[in-house]
């Protein structure tokens, strides 16, 4: 009978290893689960051709010359937003640009989430999103929150 090199019993050396890498691939997962939760909040994993998100990025769309009116004039103590389409390597990438400013059909602004397949960039960087890339845009004010036509059906196919 052939030694069995991977016996715990025949190797005290492999033993240790062994248990060695199950307790640094547990602290590893315990760590990776603490920092990032077991998922993400602010990462939905979507289908672009999901009717009701289409539906919420067209009603938003259609809110866009207003949104824009309001970000060239806006009144203290306003924010905004805009969500965008990226283009990676793994297809689309939604995610949210904040402060904006708008000219000659692009928003240009604040990365405000960490992407997960878009090259090179990262939060905080600046980016621009054309005006046929908007996916969604958002205007915060005394009275709350307007706009997140997409938000509203992702937190409610969520059950958030």
């Amino acid at each position: 009978m052939e030694p069995n090199h991977l016996s715990l019993k025949s190797k005290p050396a492999n033993r240790k290893f062994i248990v060695g890498a199950v307790i640094a691939f547990t602290l590893i997962a315990a760590f990776m689960v603490a920092t990032m939760g077991s998922g993400s909040k602010s990462v939905a994993r979507i289908a672009h051709a999901d009717p009701a998100l289409q539906a919420a990025s067209k009603k938003a769309q259609e809110g866009l010359p207003d949104f824009i009116r309001e970000l060239l004039s806006p009144k203290p103590g306003e924010g905004f937003a805009v969500k965008g389409a990226f283009k990676t390597p793994s297809g689309l990438e939604y995610l949210w640009v904040r402060s904006p400013s708008y000219k000659g059909d692009e928003f240009t602004g604040t990365l405000d989430q960490v992407p997960i397949a878009l090259p090179g960039k990262k939060k905080g960087d600046t980016v621009v999103v054309k005006k046929k890339d908007v996916f969604d845009w958002l205007i915060k004010d005394e009275n709350g929150i307007r706009g997140m036509e997409t938000e509203k059906v992702l937190q409610s196919q969520s059950g958030r």
